[in-house]
C-alpha cells in the first residue's frame, strides 16, 4: 500500500526545500464539468502564488530562425486559451542562445521576427485575465560572451567558456537588468521564469573572480581540483557569489515583477499560511531555512502537525524538536541502511545522535552484517501533540539519484508512523502517481497517472513505451455512502462497496491518466 502522495517528490531534494506532501484534498480548478460557460474571461489575473496551472513554451531563439511568430493571430491565441483556460502563460524572452524572441533595443533580437509574439500573447492574456511571464536565461548567454568576451567565466586552465558569464562580472548591469526592465516595462509583464541560472554557474577563474578570492580569503591563488584542502571553501565561495548575484538583480527589478523569484521563498511564504491544511510536511536536506519558517513549523508540530526532516542539514535545523543530542559534527562514512526489505548501501555525511526523549526509527551499520555495529539513522519524537522523525543522512540525495525500492519502503515507513490514516491508499506499483482534489460543487476527485518508464538517469531523457496498469485498488475515507463512483474521462461506473466511512474500489486497468469521481451522498435527514 502506498500513501496518496508517493516520493517522487524526492527527486527534488538537491535544489531545494520541497516543503508540501500528504495533503489533504483541496479545491481544485473547475473542469469544463463544473462551471457553466462562459466563466472566461477573468476579471483578474491569478497570482502567480495561487496559480494551480499554466502553459510553458521553451523556445530559444537563435540565429538561424526565419520566421519566428509567422503563424501567430491573437484569434489563435485566444482560442488557445479559451480551450485550455490556463491560470498562466509562460512565453519565450531570451533563450540560452542569447537571441531575443522580441524586438529588444538593449540586445540582440534574432533576425527571424517577422512577427512581435510577445506583444499579440499580451494582448490577449490581458483581455483574458491570464497572468503572463516570459522564459529568460540568465548567465548562460552564449551571443552576450560571443559579443563581449571579457564576460566570460575562465575554467581553471583559463578557457574562456564559450557560453556561460561570470557572475563576477558585468553582465548583470549591462545586459540582464536593462534587459528584464525594459521587456517588462515595454509588454506589462507579470513576471520572469529564469532558466538556467542555478545550474549555469560554475566554478570561475576569470580575474574578477580571482581577484574576489584574494580579497575574501588573502589566498593569492585559488584551488584547481578537489585535492587542495581549500576546495569546498572555493565551492562555498561561488555559492555565495552567485546568491548575491541573483539577490542584486532581483532586488533592481522587485518594484516592477511583483514575485518572489527563489523557489525557496516561494514555497516558505506559500505554505506558512497554509500550514493547517497539510498533516505531513516533508523536508528533503536543505541547510538554510529562515527563522519564521522554522518557527512556523514548530507551532504547526506543537498543534498536532507532523514533520519529518530527510537529512542531517534539515536535522540540525530543529534540533530542539529531535529528542536527541547531537555528538560532535557530521562526518562522511560507509553506511549499510536497513529497511524493512533489506539492506541498501547509504554511504555519505552521517550524523552522529543520541536519544534523549526520541525512539530510534532505523539503523545504519558499518557492513551489510546487521548483527552488531548499529547507530541510529533515524528516530521520531513527540513534540507537543504532533509528531517529528528524522533522518540523519543523505538519504534524500541517494533517492534522487537511485531511486532505490528498498531505501523508498524506508521513508514510507517512516511517513506511514507519522500520517498513519490518509484520505487515500492505493494498492499498485511505484509508478502510479496519485493526486487527491476536491472540485467546488464538493465531488472528491482522486487523480491517478501512470508515471512507469520514467526516464531517471540524466543522459536517457525519453519514455518509449509506458504499459498499462493493471487491478489498482483504492481505499478511500468517505463520510457518506456515495451517490455514485464514476472514472473520467471513459464515464462508465466501477464496481465499488462502501462501509463505515470507507469506500473500496478496484480499477481494471489505467492506460496514462484518468480520474475517479466521487459523488457525495445525501446527508441524514
Amino acid at each position: 500500500m502506498t500513501i496518496a502522495k508517493k516520493w517522487a517528490f524526492l527527486a527534488a531534494a538537491v535544489l531545494a526545500a520541497i516543503l508540501v506532501s500528504c495533503r489533504k484534498p483541496e479545491p481544485a480548478p473547475p473542469s469544463s464539468r463544473d462551471i457553466a460557460t462562459p466563466a472566461f474571461p477573468r476579471a483578474a489575473a491569478v497570482p502567480r502564488k495561487d496559480a494551480f496551472f499554466g502553459l510553458h513554451f521553451d523556445l530559444h531563439p537563435q540565429a538561424t530562425d526565419t520566421s519566428l511568430g509567422a503563424d501567430i493571430s491573437e484569434e489563435n491565441i485566444r482560442a488557445l486559451l479559451e480551450r485550455v483556460r490556463p491560470d498562466f502563460v509562460q512565453y519565450d524572452g531570451k533563450g540560452h542562445a542569447g537571441w531575443t524572441g522580441y524586438p529588444t533595443a538593449v540586445g540582440w533580437a534574432s533576425p527571424g521576427i517577422v512577427n512581435d509574439s510577445l506583444a499579440v500573447w499580451r494582448k490577449a492574456t490581458r483581455d483574458l485575465g491570464v497572468s503572463l511571464y516570459i522564459h529568460y536565461s540568465g548567465v548562460w548567454d552564449s551571443k552576450a560572451v560571443a559579443e563581449h568576451p571579457d564576460w566570460a567565466r575562465m575554467d581553471a586552465n583559463g578557457k574562456r567558456d564559450p557560453n556561460a558569464t561570470s557572475v563576477f562580472g558585468p553582465y548583470v548591469d549591462e545586459l540582464l537588468i536593462p534587459q528584464l526592465k525594459e521587456v517588462t516595462a515595454k509588454y506589462g509583464l507579470d513576471g520572469v521564469w529564469a532558466d538556467g541560472e542555478c545550474w549555469g554557474a560554475q566554478l570561475d577563474y576569470s580575474s574578477r573572480a580571482l581577484a574576489a578570492w584574494t580579497a575574501e580569503t588573502g589566498d593569492k591563488d585559488a584551488p584547481k581540483d578537489r585535492t587542495d584542502p581549500r576546495w569546498l571553501e572555493w565551492k562555498m565561495f561561488h555559492r555565495r557569489a552567485f546568491e548575491r548575484y541573483l539577490a542584486h538583480w532581483i532586488d533592481a527589478l522587485h518594484a516592477l515583477l511583483n514575485l518572489h523569484y527563489s523557489v525557496d521563498i516561494l514555497a516558505e511564504h506559500q505554505l506558512i499560511p497554509r500550514l493547517k491544511e497539510f498533516p505531513l510536511v516533508v523536508v528533503p536536506d536543505s541547510h538554510k531555512l529562515t527563522d519564521e519558517f522554522r518557527q512556523a513549523l514548530a507551532d504547526h508540530v506543537a498543534g498536532g502537525g507532523s514533520l519529518l526532516l530527510l537529512g542531517e542539514k534539515c536535522a540540525r535545523l530543529f534540533e530542539p524538536l529531535l529528542g536527541v543530542t547531537l555528538e560532535g559534527g557530521p562526518s562522511r562514512r560507509t553506511a549499510e541502511l536497513a529497511s524493512a526489505m533489506g539492506v541498501t548501501n547509504a554511504d555519505g555525511v552521517w550524523q552522529k545522535v543520541a536519544l534523549t526523549s526520541a525512539r530510534p526509527a532505523g539503523f545504519i551499520y558499518p557492513t551489510r552484517d546487521t548483527r552488531k555495529g548499529g547507530e541510529i539513522a533515524a528516530t521520531v519524537n513527540d513534540f507537543g501533540k504532533g509528531k517529528v522523525a528524522a533522518v540523519f543522512g543523505p538519504v534524500a540525495s541517494i533517492f534522487f539519484r537511485s531511486h532505490h525500492p528498498w531505501l523508498r519502503k524506508f521513508i514510507g515507513g517512516l511517513a506511514a508512523e507519522l500520517f498513519p490514516e490518509p484520505a487515500v491508499k492505493v494498492g499498485g506499483p511505484p509508478g502510479l502517481d496519485v493526486s487527491l482534489r476536491t472540485t467546488r460543487d464538493g465531488r472528491l476527485s482522486v487523480h491517478l497517472l501512470n508515471t512507469t518508464g520514467t526516464p531517471l538517469p540524466d543522459r536517457y531523457g525519453f519514455t518509449d513505451f509506458i504499459p498499462p496498469l493493471e487491478r489498482i485498488s483504492l481505499r478511500i475515507n468517505v463520510p457518506r455512502r456515495p451517490k455514485s463512483v464514476v472514472w473520467v474521462p471513459d464515464g462508465g461506473r466501477l464496481d465499488w462497496t462502501w462501509s463505515d466511512g470507507l469506500l473500496k474500489v478496484t480499477l481494471p486497468r489505467l492506460e496514462i491518466h484518468g480520474v475517479l469521481v466521487v459523488e457525495p451522498g445525501r446527508p441524514p435527514a
